[in-house]
């Protein structure tokens, strides 16, 4: 986890360099606690998903660990959406 922030800046550079792949379905499950931490993630989210064909995000009562704290509702919501495209 640390070593990733050896590479944000490269990373970030890779990302705004190229297109968003706007017909890969996606489903975001994300933090209510990113707002104290990432002010304006929801709206850059927000910004993202408005270009993707098919996309939606799930905001979660947990901590940064959402795929470990929520797992269960995590698995449930993917299989529906999946089963919806």
């Amino acid at each position: 986890m640390l070593r990733e922030v050896d590479y944000l800046k490269d990373n970030a550079k890779t990302v705004a360099e190229n297109e968003a792949p706007t017909n890969t379905p996606m489903y975001f499950f994300v933090s209510n606690d990113q707002k104290a931490i990432a002010i304006g993630w929801k709206k850059a989210l927000s910004d993202y998903l408005s270009r993707i064909t098919i996309g939606k995000y799930m905001q979660l009562a947990t901590g940064h660990y959402v795929y470990h704290d929520k797992a269960e509702i995590i698995s449930e919501e993917t299989k529906a959406f999946l089963l919806s495209l």
